[in-house]
C-alpha cells in the first residue's frame, strides 16, 4: 500500500508540473482570436474623433506574433505583438522592429468582443493606459477596429 501511495504521489506531482508548460486557455483563445486583418470604424486622438481621412489608413494585421500597422501616411509599422489577457484591463505590446516606432515598444490595453477589437495606444512615453480613452494632451490614441472580411 505504501508503494501505491508514493507512486500516486509522484505521478500527480508529474501531471502538475507537465500542466504549467501549458499555455492557459484564456490567453491562446485571444492570441487566436486576435489573428486576421483589422479595418479601423473609430478612433480618438487628442480629445476628438480621428478624421475619416485619417480612418481610412488605420489598419492592423496579425500574424502569430507578428504584426503590420497602418497608422498614417508615413507607412506600415511590424514588429512583433505579445498579449497579456491576464491583467485587469487586458494588455498588448507591440515591439515595432521598422517603421515610425522602430526600436520602440508601445504599451497598449485592448478588448476583445466578437468582431470587435479595442485598443487603446500609448505612443509617447507615457504609462499604458488604463482606459479606452484619447483625452486632449495625452499621446494616447484609442481604436475600435471590425474584422475585415476576406
Amino acid at each position: 500500500m505504501h508503494k501505491t501511495i508514493v507512486l500516486v504521489a509522484v505521478l500527480a506531482a508529474a501531471a502538475v508540473a507537465a500542466g504549467q508548460d501549458r499555455p492557459k486557455a484564456p490567453a491562446k483563445a485571444d492570441v487566436d482570436a486576435i489573428q486576421g486583418s483589422w479595418v479601423a470604424s473609430a478612433a480618438e486622438v487628442n480629445g476628438g474623433p480621428m478624421g475619416v481621412e485619417s480612418l481610412k489608413l488605420v489598419r492592423l494585421r496579425v500574424e502569430g506574433d507578428k504584426y503590420t500597422w497602418q497608422i498614417n501616411e508615413l507607412g506600415p509599422e511590424r514588429g512583433t505583438l505579445k498579449l497579456a489577457p491576464e491583467k485587469k484591463p487586458k494588455a498588448l505590446d507591440l515591439r515595432c522592429k521598422e517603421g515610425n516606432n522602430q526600436d520602440r515598444t508601445l504599451p497598449a490595453i485592448y478588448r476583445l468582443d466578437g468582431q470587435t477589437l479595442t485598443v487603446c495606444y500609448e505612443l509617447g512615453d507615457g504609462e499604458r493606459p488604463k482606459d479606452f480613452k484619447a483625452p486632449a494632451g495625452t499621446m494616447r490614441l484609442a481604436v475600435t477596429y471590425r474584422r475585415e472580411k476576406p
